[in-house]
């Protein structure tokens, strides 16, 4: 894109619930159609069923799924996420360039300033991850400890996310949980950390696209394309609908 030209406003998706394997699958659906100077594209999503989903190298026999949830594998790494129906989850999906550089960390420290912008506004004061790890957990449940990338409340993670690299763009999506998780004992949700009432998930969204609108640039509502749809749909039967991809590990 000449430097002449505006960047293009993100995408704004609000995708409400999804089945477990329709949702990973839009996500790569979008990543994978992604083209240099293409707009950014933030969705807001959540979980019907709940899910447990396994880091994209974490074996399948690591975890038993909690009642109730359906075993989903992401194409992005780290430890398990057990998603419930209220938790609030984002996806992202852009051209590095838009964030100036071709290296991972700047797009997710942004991300995540974004998002913290969106907490603060929410009342939760949030703290520095745990100082020098870096590494994501491949094994267990993600929020059972943090890293130094990881948005921390209370002394615990409250936001955790993952990326994926596909050429010029990326992926990375991360959870918020806001209820208690009883398959992660000691997990900090907003529940416990939002004084007074738990905002409705409509405005936990609302306040995340703001903070976005902000920090990362202007954005508008906007619904998945023709061509997106139809390759999230094959990725459903190729892939996060089938015991092959799933149980492979």
């Amino acid at each position: 894109m000449p430097p002449s030209e505006p960047a293009p406003p993100w995408r704004v998706l609000r995708s409400g619930p999804g089945a477990p394997a329709w949702n990973m699958a839009v996500d790569e659906a979008l990543l994978e159609r992604c083209r240099p100077g293409d707009a950014p594209v933030l969705r807001l999503y959540r979980w019907s069923p709940a899910a447990l989903s396994l880091g994209r190298f974490q074996p399948a026999r690591d975890l038993e799924v909690p009642a109730g949830a359906t075993l989903v594998r992401r194409i992005t790494g780290g430890a398990a996420l057990h998603h419930r129906p209220d938790e609030v989850t984002y996806a992202v999906v852009a051209p590095y360039a838009r964030f100036g550089a071709r290296d991972p960390r700047a797009a997710y420290h942004a991300v995540h300033d974004a998002l913290a912008l969106a907490l603060a506004r929410l009342g939760v004061p949030l703290e520095r991850g745990a100082a020098g790890d870096a590494r994501a957990p491949l094994r267990g449940m993600c929020f059972a400890a943090a890293t130094d990338y990881d948005l921390v409340a209370a002394g615990r993670k409250l936001v955790g996310s993952a990326q994926r690299r596909r050429g010029h763009a990326f992926l990375q999506h991360g959870a918020l949980p806001v209820s208690p998780d009883p398959a992660v004992p000691g997990a900090v949700s907003l529940r416990e950390l939002v004084t007074g009432p738990l905002p409705a998930v409509e405005a936990i969204e609302a306040a995340i696209v703001d903070a976005f609108q902000e920090r990362l640039g202007p954005g508008r509502d906007d619904a998945l394309r023709p061509a997106e749809i139809a390759e999230a749909e094959r990725l459903v039967v190729a892939r996060y609908g089938a015991a092959a991809w799933t149980l492979e590990r």
